[in-house]
């Protein structure tokens, strides 16, 4: 059984080429007819390099070093020395070899002048080469790989990714912070190490069986884009319903709170949904087991007989104390932000003339001046219907400053996480 590592400091220039022990010499040895072509390879060198060595000044650069030695260390501590243009040891000659990157034909541009991402799917290519060729039909090789995905853009981390885990001949483990890598890779295959509350190292594997039901499973897959797979490296999570909670929960972090979540590892991930299950599944105890707000719209209007919703009834059953805690509002966010006319009028008028679209802010006001029942309907119409609740939130959030006036559901679960995660 062979291991290997590949740390993610590795120096790339240095490694690819220019000694016996770089990769592209150890790939050039590696080969089954390596003893052969070196032998043709060094045929023609030493016939060249005789060639090289016979030029007058040659003699005379290794003569005068050596006089420099002389003079600095002495007869008898001095050495003689000359210069040659290849050495008589075999690897050498595959040492002379460079690598060059070939836009067009006749057209070599050393390979210094590539991105770091170019270099390091040249490193990886060259090392596993070289590791195929050199394996044995007994051995067993397993590769351990550090961030693999240093200095590429994400269609490549796919790629790359993909094509690591097909491998005939070589197991591969590797660590990422990749959020593109977590959402393409073959999910039976992601593990997530993490610290608990009582900072202890634990992992967990969310698509092993038992966590989640075969549909849940479906669900969770078909969700894991690039951007909601950024649960998977958060140390605390707010899960919401949706992108407006996304803009507007942050903010009021921020200028009520003043404290940024992203500073704190925190996420808030909308499910888009309001079915939580499968996402309080994966943080129960056993499990992720981070600090984690469900904050879910309260939706009075369709109360069963306990005063919530079946969503509400469901999510809160997989509370975990002192850790996953449920936090509900009263109708949906955009009407818990504007109750009434009155509670934040002046943040709620800004939104809509930023927006252009002050008159629908005057007819708000004007359907509901007789009838003050009729505001959520009418406020909801205006900002789902006309602005979009996705824009309206986004202009929002840049709005809210310490003045403004959250409703308590959203104020408790940034409590939750803070006092979770020990922030003050």
């Amino acid at each position: 059984m062979n291991l290997y590592y590949i740390n993610a400091f590795r120096n790339i220039n240095s490694d690819l080429q220019g000694s016996t022990k770089s990769l592209l010499s150890q790939y050039c040895q590696s080969r089954n007819n390596a003893d052969t072509e070196l032998d043709s390879v060094k045929t023609i060198l030493e016939g060249s390099s005789t060639q090289l060595n016979k030029l007058p000044f040659i003699p005379d650069i290794a003569q005068k070093i050596q006089k420099k030695g002389v003079d600095i260390a002495g007869k008898y501590f001095s050495f003689p020395i000359s210069i040659s243009f290849l050495s008589d040891f075999d690897t050498d000659a595959w040492s002379q070899m460079n690598l060059f990157f070939n836009p067009a034909i006749g057209h070599n541009i050393p390979i210094q002048i590539l991105g770091l991402g170019q270099k390091n799917i040249l490193y990886l290519s060259l090392f596993i080469a070289e590791l195929e060729n050199s394996s044995q039909a007994h051995e067993i090789n397993i590769l351990l790989i550090e961030e693999p995905e240093a200095h590429l853009h994400p269609q490549l981390q796919k790629i790359l990714f993909a094509n690591l885990n097909d491998l005939k001949t070589t197991q591969v483990f590797m660590t990422s912070h990749s959020t593109h890598i977590a959402s393409d890779c073959n999910y039976k295959n992601l593990n997530i190490l993490f610290k608990n509350m009582r900072n202890q190292v634990k992992s967990f594997a969310p698509f092993k069986n038992g966590v989640l039901s075969a549909r849940e499973n479906s669900l969770l897959k078909r969700y894991l884009d690039a951007t909601r797979s950024e649960m998977f490296f958060a140390s605390a999570i707010i899960y919401v319903e949706g992108v407006a909670e996304q803009f507007i929960l942050p903010a009021i972090a921020k200028e009520i709170y003043d404290i940024n979540l992203t500073e704190h590892n925190i996420s808030v991930i909308p499910i888009h949904s309001r079915y939580f299950d499968p996402y309080l599944k994966i943080v129960q105890n056993t499990n992720l087991e981070i600090p984690v707000a469900a904050v879910i719209d309260g939706d009075a209007d369709e109360w069963i007989d306990n005063f919530a919703t079946t969503a509400i009834v469901s999510a809160q059953t997989l509370e975990v104390k002192e850790r996953v805690q449920v936090f509900v509002g009263i109708q949906t966010l955009e009407v818990d932000l504007f109750p009434d006319s009155k509670t934040n009028a002046i943040y709620l008028k800004k939104c809509f003339d930023n927006l252009g679209h002050g008159q629908s802010y005057q007819n708000l006001l004007t359907a509901t001046e007789e009838d003050e029942k009729l505001w959520p309907g009418e406020l909801l119409r205006r900002i789902d219907k006309t602005i979009k609740k996705g824009r309206f939130a986004q202009e929002l959030s840049l709005l809210i400053d310490d003045e403004f006036t959250a409703p308590r559901y959203l104020e408790a679960a940034i409590e939750h996480i803070i006092t979770a995660k020990k922030i003050r």
